[in-house]
């Protein structure tokens, strides 16, 4: 596999996972993983290139570097290119860090972080802005208030003057909060837009193709999706809701009927646990939501075309069922609950790639009470071989896949949530990962 494609698999922050069918049970094989130390329980995870060396770097959320602290911090790893990493550099944000968005938000070339933080008693601290030097170190956090707990963060230039703005979910405020660029590394204070009773999940796009950006918003206690058509200047349009379930959470943008047009899959925590699927038309509105019942408590899903009919499926990962549920694509508009298969103890978040080289999509899924990866290798068919499980560090909560080495093929980092450390299996190409390597933490986050 190309590095391009490689580089196209990258994770942003997320809760996003594969898809696959049934595989029987096995006696599970465990291997070890390498692993650097890092703050304790990242929340989020990037992968870019921070220092322009052309190698890849990761930024993680952290809710602590220390045990009992009350702040979070970001914490960078610069890549050395060899599938190493130097020691982390911590930087001291806001209180229980959430959401993490990435971006040149002062024009000088170098990329900078804006990170949310569901800061219940230091609100000031809602939103965390740290500027990139050109060697990937970054300078202290800039914070900014936001009006209640704020959950997601999407940057994009909601106003048209070409700077980059951030939008944040403020879940208590009822409102996406608007903070616009001005070019210079500052925002203006927000501006706060309704959008729902208790907005979490959050994505920018064109739904409309207009040009103009919109956001698409889940509401975690309305049970609805609520999509705000973008004015190009900075205003948009009152939002429409659309119906999913109870406790709306995350929510993923993709293309399921090949028409150009951007769809919408939310995840529904519990009561009743279901995926909804809202497929868009091209004036910016969307179809009513059809409901996918998929086990206790989904937590993630991604898309992608599991059966090799070019129609983007859909794959729930149960973290209460330990399993992965398949939602095939009809091509008419709905989806055939297809098989459920088991993979770790309690998984939160996924993976694919070409992991042996064969043009097929392999499945890994990180498994939080297990403390390890599941790999399970594709048929192409959208069936799956017996899986491999790799050990990881402790409580492992997502996974992301890159070439951190340049050899061309796929590696994978597990952060995990509870612990201080992040896992680095370094793939062979064969759907092999060699041995585990360590690297020490830092002591103090900087202010």
């Amino acid at each position: 596999m190309s590095k391009n494609k490689l580089l196209a698999l990258l994770s942003v922050a997320s809760s996003l996972l594969l898809l696959g069918t049934t595989v029987a049970a096995t006696p599970q094989m465990f291997f070890e993983a390498p692993t650097w130390k890092t703050p304790l329980g990242p929340t989020s995870m990037v992968m870019a290139d921070f220092n322009h060396d052309g190698k890849l770097d990761i930024a993680n959320t952290c809710a602590c570097s220390t045990t009992g602290c009350t702040l979070g911090v970001v914490s960078i790893e610069l890549g050395n290119g060899d599938g190493t990493f130097q020691d982390h550099v911590d930087y001291g944000i806001g209180e229980i860090p959430q959401g993490l968005a990435f971006g040149d938000f002062n024009g000088d070339g170098n990329l900078d972080i804006a990170a949310v933080n569901r800061a219940d008693t230091h609100q000031s601290l809602g939103l965390s802005v740290l500027f990139g030097k050109a060697d990937g170190t970054f300078l202290p956090a800039v914070n900014y208030a936001v009006g209640g707990i704020a959950v997601g963060v999407a940057a994009a230039d909601f106003n048209g003057d070409g700077k980059i703005d951030l939008a944040v979910t403020s879940a208590v405020d009822s409102a996406i909060e608007l903070f616009f660029g001005k070019g210079d590394g500052t925002f203006q204070p927000f501006v706060s837009i309704p959008a729902g009773q208790y907005p979490i999940g959050v994505v920018a796009a064109d739904f409309n193709g207009d040009q103009k950006v919109d956001i698409a918003t889940t509401d975690f206690n309305g049970g609805t999706v609520n999509v705000l058509l973008g004015n190009g200047n900075g205003t948009f349009q009152p939002f429409a809701s659309y119906v999913t379930a109870d406790l709306a959470d995350y929510i993923v943008i993709g293309d399921l009927n090949n028409d150009g047009v951007h769809d919408l899959v939310v995840v529904n925590d519990f009561a009743p646990a279901s995926v909804s699927v809202l497929f868009g038309n091209s004036n910016g509105t969307f179809k009513a939501a059809v409901n996918f019942d998929v086990g206790n408590a989904p937590d993630a899903v991604i898309l992608g075309d599991v059966n090799g009919d070019h129609l983007a499926d859909i794959g729930v990962v149960d973290r209460f069922g330990g399993s992965v549920t398949l939602l095939l694509n009809q091509g008419n508009g709905n989806f055939k609950t297809g098989d459920t298969f088991g993979v770790g103890n309690q998984p939160f978040d996924g993976a694919a790639a070409d992991l042996n080289g064969d043009g097929k999509l392999d499945l890994l899924v990180s498994n939080y009470n297990s403390n390890s990866v599941s790999v399970l290798f594709g048929s192409g068919n959208g069936r799956f071989r017996s899986r491999v499980e790799y050990r990881v560090a402790d409580k492992p909560h997502s996974v992301a896949v890159a070439d951190f080495n340049g050899d061309g093929n796929p590696d994978l980092v597990v952060p995990d949530r509870t612990g201080d450390s992040v896992s680095v299996l370094l793939g062979k190409g064969t759907g092999v990962f060699l041995p585990r390597k360590d690297y020490p933490p830092a002591t103090v986050p900087i202010p």
